[in-house]
């Protein structure tokens, strides 16, 4: 019994030493190692699903050697035997790699290799929105959610629905692109001579920015023409802007947002008030292909258009954990408001097009939106790239759970095309339809009834008259 305790309290000791040990070698192990435990680390944590060790470890085997076989480089990465522990696991699986990659180093790099087991390791997910960001990946988001400077021609882009080829969704005003004649609606059909066929948003942008003062060579179609024309457009420093508006005829505001980024709030809450120095009665909110973006810039823009205290999003997190955001004041004019939606709208968009509809805040007009219900934390990595990992997902001040159904609007109006903000915009000129009546409602002139006469103190109305 007494030699049992004694080897019981070796293996104790073995085991406090083994975890010292793991986690001063992983400070010290190079940027790529980690990179890969801190990934790790965060997806056994934090992750809204409990997961297993041994499935991420399998999971970063199998990246591998998938990568392995497309490369055609001859060689396959053992599974380790894995012992349930996560961080005996991580060493093992450390090892493993190491020896992996001095078998195939001089047909790869060590840092592609590493992408490969974490990509990997984050498919075990099953979760499309949990994923491992490269470096370059991360700097193109956090350029988007930030208003970053980078050099580029000015242009918002989008897949089609119909035919799944590159569009044109908006210039920028002032930018290049703007100058050069690009219009809402223009389909890219190659960039610098390479089709866009198959194209993914990530890698068009690629192609498109590029070194101030370089040319990018565009062959697009304009919407109203079946004639292609080669348009030659030299990059510029591109300051990103998330909100875009002006004022339709009729005094109502138009308003797009872009993305729900962490200057957002602060550009709407002043581009509003020009809007209502300039005589705005009413509200029309856009977000239709806005994927969204952060949740405080979400409750943020919520905030300008319900009264304080309101809840807007419940965030429901890993052990029955609920978080409630609530409209945090500034709120602006009553106005009648009406917000646009498509199957594009998705996260941050369908929070606040979600609250605006459940308190009859705003009349929602569109097609049902994409039905992203869930919220994504990002841990900037060693290496400069990212994990992006879902932690938990979000309800609608009336309880509707939006993941993978959607905000259904209270009017249903497909839309063919790409006609965003003109005449053939037909969700649009919707919106003004509604907002005009409502206009002319609220403001029509109230005729004074022969009892209504008889109750008013002219007294006062010529007092006040004569001091204002």
């Amino acid at each position: 019994m007494f030699g049992f305790l004694v080897l019981a309290g070796l293996l104790g000791l073995a085991q406090i030493y083994h975890r010292k040990l793991f986690a001063f070698s992983f400070k010290a192990k190079p940027t790529t190692i980690r990179t890969f435990a801190i990934c790790y680390d965060n997806l056994l944590r934090n992750y809204l699903y409990p997961l297993k060790p041994q499935d991420l470890i399998e999971g970063a085997v199998k990246g591998m050697n998938v990568y392995l076989t497309q490369k055609r480089i001859p060689y396959t990465v053992p599974t380790p035997r894995l012992y349930a522990d996560s961080q005996l696991d991580l060493e093992l699986f450390n090892s493993d790699f190491q020896r992996a990659f001095h078998k195939v180093r001089t047909k790869t790099s060590h840092a592609k290799l590493m992408t490969a087991a974490l990509n990997g390791m984050f498919n075990v997910t099953g979760d499309p929105f949990t994923v491992y960001m490269t470096p370059r990946e991360f700097k193109s988001l956090f350029e988007m959610m930030n208003g970053g400077d980078f050099g580029g021609i000015g242009i918002y882009i989008g897949i089609a629905k119909t035919g799944k080829h590159l569009i044109v969704i908006e210039p920028i005003r002032g930018t290049p692109a703007w100058k050069a004649g690009l219009k809402a609606g223009d389909e890219i059909l190659d960039i610098n001579g390479k089709t866009t066929k198959g194209i993914t948003l990530v890698e068009a942008q690629k192609r498109i920015r590029g070194r101030i003062g370089t040319q990018v060579i565009l062959t697009i179609k304009h919407k109203d023409s079946n004639k292609e024309l080669q348009v030659k457009i030299t990059r510029a420093l591109i300051r990103v802007p998330s909100v875009s508006y002006k004022l339709l005829d009729g005094n109502i505001a138009y308003v797009r947002l872009f993305d729900f980024g962490s200057n957002t709030g602060r550009e709407l809450r002043r581009d509003l008030k020009k809007l209502e120095e300039k005589g705005a009665k009413a509200y029309i909110l856009d977000l239709r292909d806005n994927g969204g973006g952060e949740i405080t810039a979400a409750i943020d823009v919520c905030s300008q258009f319900l009264p304080e205290g309101d809840p807007i999003v419940s965030v429901h997190a890993r052990y029955g954990r609920i978080q409630t955001y609530r409209a945090e004041g500034g709120k602006g004019p009553d106005f009648p408001m009406a917000v646009l939606v498509n199957e594009f709208t998705a996260s941050a968009s369908e929070i606040t097009s979600g609250a605006l509809q459940d308190y009859h805040r705003a009349i929602v007009i569109g097609t049902k939106t994409f039905g992203k219900g869930s919220v994504q934390n990002v841990i900037p990595l060693p290496n400069r790239g990212a994990a992006k990992i879902t932690i938990a997902h979000y309800e609608t001040p009336a309880g509707h759970d939006v993941n993978k159904i959607g905000i259904t609007p209270n009017i249903i109006l497909p839309m063919q095309g790409y006609a965003f903000g003109g005449k053939k915009d037909i969700q649009l000129q919707k919106a003004i339809h509604l907002l005009e009546k409502e206009i002319k409602e609220r403001y029509k002139p109230h005729i004074l009834s022969r009892s209504e006469l008889g109750k008013v103190s002219w007294k006062r109305i010529l007092s006040h008259q004569t001091n204002s």
